[in-house]
């Protein structure tokens, strides 16, 4: 269903028709204080080095402004911050992205359909997939560091042993941490179920993007 938003955005050019259906859009960052982006349209199977978002919408309200060819373009405040921080250090090195919301014109039912089909090829295409989960909270770095913790042990293990093994040795040297309830320890298990708890775990597309 075509909204005003949508129906705007096409007649002030900047959407224009995908020139076949392999064809995706990109967002480039151009220097400025807030996002500003130039969009590019490639053949995905073609494109350039882009990292593709992974979010959620969040709310439909859009109180915040990103800035494409020269259109201000509102958005959602989750998407919002998702660009902002993936990209804080890299904006100013013209990085490319995709965002489903903004690259695919959601005015366009048969376009939106063309692009779901080859969904899997632009997020397999993608030099990265960031899986933006929202802002961090207090906690939120202890929980990433006991993960990447558990990686690097993981993948020592894993080159010695099969996967099962790997798996029984890491929880092994770890067994504090499962066995021991101090409330530090306590603390850290809150806030690994406040960081699941989060609503991208729930999108209905999370098993597609996490398996590609």
């Amino acid at each position: 269903m075509e909204t005003p938003r949508s129906a705007n955005l096409t007649d002030q050019g900047l959407y224009q028709p995908l020139p076949s259906q392999r064809a995706i859009r990109l967002l480039r960052f151009l220097p400025g204080p807030i996002p500003k982006c130039q969009m590019v349209t490639v053949e995905v199977e073609k494109a350039p080095p882009y990292v593709a978002l992974s979010y959620t919408w969040g709310s439909k309200s859009r109180d915040e402004r990103i800035e494409i060819n020269g259109i201000p373009i509102p958005i959602t405040r989750n998407l919002f911050e998702a660009i902002s921080g993936t990209f804080e250090s890299t904006r100013t090195e013209h990085a490319l992205f995709w965002a489903d919301s903004i690259c695919i014109n959601q005015a366009d039912i048969q376009e939106r359909g063309s692009q779901v089909r080859i969904m899997n090829t632009i997020y397999r295409s993608a030099e990265f997939v960031v899986v933006w989960l929202g802002l961090a909270e207090d906690g939120t770095k202890e929980v990433f560091d006991k993960m990447q913790n558990w990686h690097k042990t993981f993948e020592k293990h894993l080159r010695k042993h099969g996967t099962e093994l790997a798996l029984d040795k890491t929880a092994r040297e770890d067994r504090q941490f499962f066995m021991v309830r101090s409330s530090r320890q306590m603390k850290l298990l809150r806030d690994f179920q406040d960081l699941f708890d989060r609503p991208w775990w729930r999108r209905a597309w999370i098993v597609q993007e996490a398996t590609l």
